[in-house]
């Protein structure tokens, strides 16, 4: 069981993915969209696997394959760097 409600970890997954958007963004700038993505779900993979039991991490690899379809890519405005005036 985990540590955290699940309110605490809506919040906490909320507040990352704000954080990490723009570390990835910032990266793009300088490296290959697909050289990012590919270290970070090879990253997050390994999370996974160390986080999960066997069975939760089986589960939550066929649910990524299986729901690929959900995923929308980013759109050009989240894309390009801001403009700072």
């Amino acid at each position: 069981m985990s540590e955290y409600s699940k309110e605490e970890l809506q919040e906490q997954t909320l507040q990352l993915y704000q954080e990490m958007f723009t570390i990835v963004m910032d990266k793009c700038t300088t490296h290959s969209s697909v050289a990012v993505a590919g270290t970070m779900i090879g990253l997050a993979m390994r999370l996974y696997r160390t986080a999960l039991n066997e069975d939760d991490y089986i589960s939550m690899m066929e649910y990524i394959s299986t729901n690929h379809d959900l995923i929308e890519p980013f759109s050009l405005m989240e894309f390009e760097s801001p403009t700072i005036h």
